[in-house]
């Protein structure tokens, strides 16, 4: 059995797979979904910033 809350999690996410995720398991939700809106806000945010890293020191490469 799959369950699925509507509620935001307890803990803020930082990995951009487990806001898609989460995302893609409200995405068929209504808007008043708290989950939906919280994913929905926070992939292009998570997205924004993985494109902020900057150059590996280690190997040079970005």
């Amino acid at each position: 059995m799959s369950y699925s809350s509507h509620d935001v999690p307890g803990y803020p996410v930082e990995n951009i797979e487990q806001a898609r995720r989460g995302r893609y398991l409200h995405d068929e939700c209504s808007d008043d979904c708290d989950a939906k809106r919280y994913y929905t806000a926070l992939v292009p945010q998570l997205e924004h910033r993985s494109g902020l890293r900057g150059r590996n020191i280690w190997t040079g490469q970005r």
